[in-house]
């Protein structure tokens, strides 16, 4: 049985905490500490640890010409001790996890390179759980967090031609950054620009950035969004770096083409990777392009149809495995003033593959699904019982050439005091 230790620390220090509010449109707030800390059982801490603590904040919101602009600013450094972590899966209900086990060598053990995200989410029956372990590391952690907002409705009105088509446009861009380092250097562990995921210091990092670029955003005829996206994470585990990445352009299409029927066409091209230094024979990297149309009629408020089609293709830049899915679909949506909705969908997923093995590749490439035909159902309906009661049941299904047909059914009741 394995003993786990915790640090006890005597903790020693000052808080500094100002706002600023130049005027209505622009506000800061500044948060600084200094520790100092004592650890009285140092034994059981394998990793030197800093004597002195600081940490500071910066927080602003900004209003920019005359209202077009808004901006948040968030800035934060930060030092300390983290334990390194380990995982585990824990399973539980299907359709409330994030993960599937597919036990590959087939010989009822589950192993921690046998779980895969479950693209299909019914199915997903285990979640990860990072477990703390008894050796703590010093920690110097930076975050930063950016979003630019720009509209020029206020120019809808405007006489000037120039202006009115400049009010059809608008923009929201988010940045974030997470790193944390084993580096003390201010400079180093500061700087939130500072993007070497291979520094040998590196504890955990994360980047995002999403651009949205809106043409008629909220016009009720036309409109059409372009979307830039990026995320990479990388977290160094007890076995190694795990990391993940993923870069999507996306051009959606709005057209109300009469009062009842809509018709809704997004277009994406995207690059995922996985890269593991322990378990190498998970890691890939694919590319996707994928078109996904939706003609939809809504001859009432209470309920509507939709028609769906979607063309999906993926492929593996470090082989030659390839997969093309042609997914076709029927929906169906009822709902009722706060008493009940009702949601039923049926697809045929045709699936074309090139490619062998049982690994997280195939898996990916897969969907989750089988060569060939496939076929899935769901139907979800939540029922308002009384004032603070809620009844939801759902039901989905999948067949295949290659696989029992599977029923999951869940039901639960909500009460709120």
């Amino acid at each position: 049985v394995r003993e786990t230790f915790k640090p006890v620390k005597e903790r020693k220090g000052i808080t500094f905490h100002t706002q600023i509010n130049r005027n209505s449109k622009s506000t800061w707030n500044l948060i600084a500490n200094y520790r100092k800390v004592r650890i009285l059982n140092d034994s059981v801490i394998s990793a030197e640890t800093p004597d002195q603590h600081v940490s500071a904040r910066i927080e602003n919101r900004s209003v920019l010409f005359d209202g077009i602009a808004r901006t948040t600013t968030f800035y934060e450094v930060t030092t300390g001790l983290e334990s390194k972590k380990d995982y585990a899966y824990l399973e539980v209900e299907k359709g409330q996890g994030n993960y599937v086990w597919i036990d590959r060598n087939e010989n009822g053990i589950k192993e921690i390179n046998e779980f895969e995200i479950s693209p299909i989410a019914s199915e997903g029956d285990h979640i990860r759980m990072f477990i703390p372990t008894d050796e703590y590391i010093s920690v110097y952690a930076n975050q930063f967090k950016q979003s630019v907002n720009v509209n020029f409705r206020k120019f809808s009105t405007s006489k000037k031609r120039g202006l009115r088509i400049l009010a059809m446009f608008s923009d929201q861009l988010s940045f974030a950054v997470n790193r944390k380092v084993g580096n003390k250097k201010f400079s180093t562990y500061a700087n939130p620009f500072l993007l070497n995921d291979n520094d040998s210091t590196l504890i955990a990092t994360s980047q995002s950035i999403r651009n949205v670029f809106s043409f008629n955003k909220i016009h009720p005829k036309f409109g059409a969004d372009f979307i830039y996206m990026r995320n990479i994470g990388k977290t160094l585990l007890t076995n190694g770096f795990e990391g993940r990445g993923q870069e999507q352009f996306e051009l959606q299409l709005r057209w109300n083409m009469t009062r009842y029927i809509t018709l809704l066409n997004n277009i994406s091209t995207s690059e995922k990777s996985k890269t593991t230094e322990f378990f190498t024979a998970n890691n890939y990297t694919i590319s996707n392009q994928k078109a996904d149309n939706v003609l939809r009629i809504q001859p009432a408020s209470a309920y509507r149809f939709e028609l769906k089609y979607t063309f999906d293709k993926k492929d593996n830049r470090r082989g030659s495995e390839m997969a093309i899915h042609h997914d076709g679909g029927l929906g169906f949506n009822y709902a009722t003033a706060q008493k009940s909705t009702l949601e039923l969908s049926a697809h045929y997923i045709d699936v074309k593959f090139r490619g062998e093995g049982n690994n997280s590749l195939t898996y990916e490439l897969l969907n989750g699904l089988q060569k060939g035909a496939n076929y899935t159902w769901e139907m979800q309906w939540n029922r308002q019982l009384a004032k603070n009661f809620q009844m939801s049941i759902s039901y989905n299904g999948r067949a295949g050439e290659a696989i029992k047909t599977i029923h999951i059914g869940t039901m639960r009741v909500r009460a709120m005091f």
